[in-house]
């Protein structure tokens, strides 16, 4: 797995190299190689990138140069506009005709994230090289044992000091860990109904359920334990990432920047934090050991091996853990399309033939099972005879992908709970991704393009559902799996320009800024929804005859944070365990009667409960 070569005649590597030797960098080291003519060192210098034989895509952006400075420019303008709201919050400016007007960070970050890429896309596929790009890299990470030791240290330090505070992170609504199914089953032998028997939200999860019942089982009511299991398989999925950059020949210094860019990833902390979203954590674990074991299937001469076993086996218990696995596939039959990027020998037809029937057997099995237990596909509830909106397939399936994949760039929380420094995530990655944009010349490559083809097809199987991310990074869940290409993609790219170790290091720094801002809100409306209940309870105090209270319009996930409306009400409950606590709003619909004195409506500027015709009960 070669990631560059340098030949002799380089004006700054020639002065201790043999004329006509190419030192070539790959997974054992550097070694000479012979060269016998000037053909075989041109060949060198463009075929081991790509560039002897330019694929169609290669063609078209390099037919475009004359978009470099305008996409440049045009990105510059996005980065001055995040840095500018991201100090002054927003802006409504009227210049005779032209009106400009923000009010949050979330649009223009993401219009940044985007023209960021389009400019790695473009301004990235050169036809000459830059000497950045043959610059084999961090010499430091080509011995295999530093390369373990460093990586795996690094990414437990980062899941540890971006996600232990979670572990404070808990809510008493039952589909916080969905303690509620765990308590149903008292026995080993009766977790088995979650193989045969359906629940309400309509998907087949048997084995993630089985992994909450197990932590149920073991920590019952202390929620912090939930989150051991969650952040040790996050931390798995990190060098998992890394695994798969090295198996697709990305290199060590790639791998390892891919591993840990993902393990700090903002946009993954809802998945992590959130106990009952770990079946995509699950899912992500199982579907990347299928990719790796199935890459290596494909490399083996034998048409019967153990690889081949565990791919199915993995791609399985995937689909056992959540939806997001049936990406699988399609992952699989764009590499096997691809195989020459990534050193994959041709296959003979009945090798191909034979895995391919065994993933359609695998995808009918599975599907066969969802069917047999809710008699279709399942999917979300909707209205009696309707199909599931999962299913749906309409123009706005393919538009949220515009949303959807600048995204894990940096998917910050952008409400107004976000703490300060927290708030200050996007204006600083304007620093990084100018530079990279100004320096990305000869980053992109076909590899690079397959990458983000693959991350557009991790994605199929949320389409439909993708588009329900905004600025609270609520839903960012399903961008789990997805970002483990996403961050390969930035890795391979900016691990390819001058300073690209200050360059990626500012990219993991940033993110992991903001996924701690993240955790932050939810701890912050965690100590709002004490508070609240508290300062309830003192103006019980001063009518203890009341017996009911109202709450109007308290939302149930304000600043994207689930069950904080439930927390409220829960809250006030313990405190109060006499009276009776009504909610008026969307998701509960009681209203007050002759015997509520006490009224209280939300309000949403400064995300506090007033009380009727009074002052705030919230600071």
């Amino acid at each position: 797995m070669q990631a560059c070569s340098l030949d002799a005649q380089s004006p700054r590597r020639s002065r201790n190299i043999p004329a006509g030797i190419r030192i070539e960098m790959n997974a054992a080291g550097i070694a000479p190689t012979k060269m016998h003519s000037k053909n075989d060192m041109l060949a060198a210098c463009h075929g081991r990138f790509g560039m002897h034989k330019k694929s169609i895509v290669d063609r078209i952006f390099f037919s475009w140069s004359f978009f470099h400075t305008p996409i440049l420019i045009l990105l510059s303008l996005f980065c001055l506009n995040v840095a500018v709201i991201s100090i002054i919050g927003g802006y409504d400016i009227h210049l005779g005709f032209f009106h400009l007007t923000a009010h949050g960070t979330f649009k223009p970050l993401l219009m940044m994230n985007g023209c960021f890429i389009i400019a790695l896309m473009i301004c990235g596929a050169r036809k000459k090289f830059s000497e950045s790009v043959l610059n084999p890299g961090d010499g430091r990470l080509d011995s295999p044992a530093f390369h373990k030791i460093i990586l795996i240290s690094l990414v437990i330090l980062l899941a540890l000091i971006i996600y232990y505070p979670s572990t404070g992170v808990n809510f008493d609504h039952h589909d916080w860990t969905h303690r509620h199914l765990s308590a149903e089953k008292d026995t080993i032998l009766s977790t088995w109904q979650f193989f045969t028997t359906g629940d309400a939200t309509g998907f087949y999860r048997p084995l993630g359920f089985i992994s909450l019942w197990l932590d149920y089982r073991l920590f019952g009511a202390t929620y912090e334990g939930y989150h051991v299991q969650s952040i040790a398989l996050h931390i798995i999925n990190s060098l998992l990432a890394a695994w798969l950059a090295l198996t697709l020949g990305f290199g060590r210094k790639c791998s390892f920047w891919a591993g840990s860019l993902f393990a700090a990833a903002a946009v993954n902390f809802e998945a992590v934090v959130w106990p009952a979203a770990r079946f995509d954590l699950s899912a992500a674990t199982f579907t990347l050991l299928a990719l790796i074991f199935a890459i290596r299937y494909f490399r083996d001469n034998r048409v019967w091996t153990w690889a081949l076993a565990a791919t199915i086996l993995c791609f399985m218990l995937g689909v056992l853990n959540k939806e997001s696995s049936y990406c699988l596939p399609l992952l699989l039959v764009f590499i096997m399309a691809t195989r020459s990027l990534w050193s994959i020998p041709r296959l003979p037809n009945f090798k191909i033939l034979l895995f391919l029937s065994f993933i359609v057997a695998a995808t009918g099995l599975m599907l066969w099972a969802r069917i047999a237990v809710y008699g279709s596909l399942g999917g979300y509830p909707t209205a009696a005879g309707a199909p599931s909106f999962h299913f749906k397939i309409d123009i706005k399936t393919f538009t949220s992908l515009i949303r959807a994949i600048p995204i894990p760039v940096l998917g910050v929380n952008t409400s107004s709970m976000v703490p300060v420094w927290g708030q200050f995530a996007p204006m600083m990655l304007v620093v990084p991704v100018l530079l990279t944009a100004f320096l990305c010349r000869g980053c992109f490559r076909r590899k690079e393009y397959a990458l983000g083809a693959l991350l557009l097809l991790s994605m199929a199987p949320v389409l439909n559902i993708v588009g329900w991310i905004g600025s609270w990074m609520q839903h960012s869940r399903y961008l789990y799996l997805p970002t483990v290409f996403a961050m390969l993609l930035i890795a391979s790219a900016v691990s390819k320009v001058r300073w690209s170790g200050g360059l990626l290091g500012a990219f993991l720094f940033i993110n992991a800024l903001g996924a701690a801002a993240n955790i932050r809100v939810y701890l912050n409306m965690l100590e709002k929804a004490e508070t609240i209940a508290g300062a309830v309870y003192s103006d019980w105090k001063l009518q203890p005859d009341v017996r009911t209270i109202c709450l109007l319009n308290l939302p149930e996930n304000p600043d994207g944070v689930f069950y904080f409306g439930s927390e409220v009400v829960e809250r006030i409950g313990r405190k109060i365990p006499n009276a009776t606590v009504l909610r008026q709003d969307a998701y509960v619909s009681t209203g007050p009667d002759e015997s509520t004195l006490l009224i209280y409506r939300w309000n949403d500027s400064n995300r506090a409960l007033t009380i009727w015709g009074q002052s705030s009960v919230s600071p």
